[in-house]
């Protein structure tokens, strides 16, 4: 079945930016859809959150489109307010969140994906780690408000993000080290203190000619920032 823009979002982009306009599909996830958009003001982007995962054998989240919405667009103004605490580490600028159809509305981040230096020549990696791990702490230093609304859209999508990453995963290493793994399970479930960006990894970390950038912000949610390091590492 051919994958057709939503008309909706079409609408939004032919509100937000200036014609001539060219409209296409761009990858997304399987909870949300992504449509960017080249206008006289450059490259920008549109994303969709949905219930229904775009591969039909895949079961639902346990948070909804709108709450994925929220978490996104609270964690990402809360990561532009990191980079302008370590503007070494950027973050694509946030043109608009339309709550009723679940989608955000942000600019083109610079870059390729880190992960195309790590399975090529490496050049620039550990500059690039030194970067983000810089502005993680800024990140994670940042209040973010409201807390007990954004608690209850982000905590159950970090209960099943951590029952996928980790406890799925005991049995594949050796039995000796279960017990210590099940602590590190319990431990994260139950830390809240700091914003966690989530779903840090080698896809979300941009570099291009020594600039870094950093996307996707869906995953957020409070626990500890040592976390945000974890995942990167295990991804």
């Amino acid at each position: 079945m051919t994958l057709m823009i939503d008309h909706e979002m079409e609408a939004v982009a032919r509100q937000l930016w200036p014609s001539p306009q060219r409209l296409q599909l761009a990858t997304g996830g399987l909870f949300n859809r992504v449509v960017q958009v080249q206008s006289p003001v450059g490259t920008t982007y549109l994303k969709r959150f949905t219930d229904a995962a775009s591969s039909g054998d895949f079961p639902p989240l346990p948070t909804s489109a709108s709450q994925r919405c929220l978490v996104a667009a609270n964690w990402h103004e809360l990561a532009l307010r990191a980079s302008a605490r370590e503007p070494r580490a950027a973050v694509p600028s946030l043109v608009a969140v339309q709550t009723a159809l679940d989608l955000v509305a942000m600019e083109e981040a610079q870059g390729e994906p880190l992960y195309d230096a790590l399975v090529g020549d490496g050049l620039g990696v550990g500059a690039t780690l030194q970067t983000v791990t810089a502005w993680l702490g800024a990140l994670h230093s940042l209040p973010l408000e409201p807390r007990p609304l954004l608690w209850a859209a982000s905590g159950p999508f970090k209960a099943f993000k951590i029952d996928l990453q980790y406890t799925r995963m005991l049995p594949e290493i050796p039995q000796a080290l279960h017990a210590a793994g099940e602590r590190f399970v319990a431990d994260y479930l139950q830390r809240s203190e700091e914003p966690v960006h989530g779903d840090l990894n080698s896809r979300n970390i941009l570099s291009a000619e020594g600039a870094v950038s950093v996307i996707d912000f869906e995953q957020g949610h409070f626990g500890e920032g040592v976390y945000d390091l974890v995942h990167c590492i295990i991804e």
